[in-house]
């Protein structure tokens, strides 16, 4: 008969954490039953959120923790046909009622299987096996069966104390279950027979973002690998390419509540700290044989004022540096090197790693249209004026050149190398230290970028289009290729006023982003 007291145990140090979100748990394992029970703290999983998960054990203590797809112990999108969960090996933890943790380990090794995955996955020990630690995350994957049926992974513990240590051991195995979810369609059959989905992904070279007047936060790099997502409609595999996007934004959507991970800024000592939230779906059309997109995207962009040692939360070792989330559970989305950073200026920066406290600001940032042609031109006196409810900012001026002309060729730090022009491949551009793309720099100092836009001068981009291969008129899906999207867009002055004197808010910006396009197609047209 299964003892009462260590299901209880069981419970208290599983079962009750599942609740929770956005944490990691520990699990010690089994069997949990007679003297394996003294040894049950030497070695643990550590889980990145059990929310929604489900514990039993069987007669011997071994616990199996089923999890759904979609759930919040499942890491990965909802819908995608498996279970993904993030955990790491601790040791020598406190938290198993019965069990003394030993002073140290003279050895750990953890391993686990996936059924429907090929090979073993090993799983890291804590660097020193000294004392209690932790070890690097992993993902386990577990996919769902062919049929839809649940799938199932085993992990694999064995941790011997060092001589002299009683019990000697702690061999544990821990199985999970993959249950499948509600049906998830994420974007709906295109009843034309065309392409169901445009998948548009920021590429981690080309990208460039100009934000105001004053050119100092100009030539910035864009964090990479977000994405924007539309489904698509009214095109067909016979003549009619051009299709009709609507990207649905938000929690559970194909876009997601935010673009991207959190973009750290940093130029002239003034750190601030980007969180893009979508406002409204993504709407547009995009051609499939041509490459050629036009869309609208609406942001909300949450800025905080931060600081040059941490200009965003960073994701290390699977946690959050700082932040509102700080040593909570992290995956890496993006890398940015911040080039005027103090100490470390790589950053791994995550969706899941958001800064601390209020923004400054909130702006509305319309990008209208984001094209891969040529966007429409900022030109005139003050093209940008103060939207109505927002701070006053700084008064405006049409560049901060000193007296000298806005159009001479950039350099140093504004031209720290020369790669190829992400819009003309073949041709080469300055590359800002900062990561950005140089436009234009002033005669009066070819180091300050500007905005050529005094004296009937206009601030206009365009961006690339490329046909996506296999080319149409092979109707094969998914079709694959590269491109530019561009736009000219106005910011408002944020609550602060170094940044809106450093920037130069309210005023013109302009992006350009590079990238891949997926178009997919999840089944074949129907048959007339």
């Amino acid at each position: 008969m299964k003892s009462m007291k260590n299901l209880a145990a069981a419970t208290l140090l599983v079962g009750a954490a599942f609740a929770t979100s956005a944490s990691a748990d520990l699990v010690p394992g089994g069997p949990t039953t007679g003297k394996a029970l003294a040894g049950d703290c030497y070695a643990e999983l550590d889980v990145t959120d059990l929310g929604g998960a489900t514990l039993t054990l069987d007669s011997k203590g071994k616990p199996t923790i089923t999890c759904v797809d979609g759930d919040p112990c499942d890491q990965g999108d909802p819908g995608d046909g498996r279970c993904l969960i993030n955990l790491g090996t601790c040791i020598n933890q406190s938290n198993v009622e019965g069990c003394t943790p030993p002073a140290s380990l003279q050895s750990l090794k953890a391993s686990a299987k996936a059924k429907g995955v090929k090979g073993k996955i090993v799983i890291e020990a804590p660097q020193l096996l000294d004392g209690s630690g932790c070890g690097a995350f992993v993902d386990i994957e577990i996919p769902l069966k062919k049929n839809g049926s649940p799938g199932s992974a085993t992990v694999n513990l064995k941790a011997k104390a060092v001589k002299g240590t009683k019990p000697g051991k702690d061999s544990d195995k821990v199985k999970f279950v993959c249950n499948p979810g509600e049906a998830v369609t994420l974007c709906p059959d295109n009843p034309a027979g065309g392409p169901d989905k445009l998948k548009m992904t920021i590429a981690q070279e080309g990208n460039d973002l100009d934000n105001g007047w004053t050119g100092i936060s100009q030539n910035f790099a864009v964090t990479p690998n977000g994405s924007l997502n539309v489904c698509l409609s009214e095109c067909d595999t016979t003549s009619d390419t051009e299709c009709t996007a609507n990207g649905p934004v938000g929690a559970g959507s194909i876009n997601g509540p935010t673009f991207g991970a959190p973009l750290p800024l940093l130029a002239s000592n003034v750190p601030v700290c980007v969180v893009n939230r979508f406002d409204q779906p993504i709407t547009g059309t995009v051609n499939y044989a041509t490459g050629d997109i036009s869309i609208h995207v609406t942001l909300l962009s949450d800025v905080y004022f931060t600081d040059r040692s941490e200009v965003c939360p960073r994701c290390a070792n699977n946690r959050c540096s700082s932040g509102d989330r700080q040593g909570e559970a992290c995956t890496v989305d993006a890398t940015l090197v911040v080039a005027e950073g103090i100490g470390n200026k790589t950053y791994n920066l995550s969706e899941d790693c958001p800064p601390l406290g209020q923004p400054v600001g909130i702006l509305n940032i319309n990008f209208d249209p984001l094209t891969s042609g040529t966007t429409n031109a900022l030109t005139g006196d003050n093209p940008c004026p103060r939207p109505a409810g927002t701070p006053p900012g700084v008064p405006y001026q049409d560049d901060d050149c000193g007296g000298g002309v806005c159009g001479t060729e950039c350099t140093g730090n504004a031209c720290a190398s020369q790669v190829p022009d992400p819009v003309n491949p073949a041709e080469t551009v300055c590359r800002d230290n900062k990561g950005g793309i140089s436009q234009n720099c002033c005669s009066g100092d070819t180091t300050r970028p500007c905005f050529p836009i005094a004296d009937g001068g206009s601030i206009v981009r365009t961006g690339r289009a490329e046909a996506p291969a296999p080319v149409f008129p092979d109707t094969t899906f998914p079709k694959t290729g590269t491109g530019v999207l561009a736009s000219t867009f106005c910011e408002a002055a944020t609550g602060n006023d170094n940044v809106n004197s450093t920037t130069g808010l309210p005023g013109p910006a302009a992006l350009l982003l590079s990238g891949t396009q997926e178009w997919t197609q999840e089944e074949a047209p129907p048959a007339e």
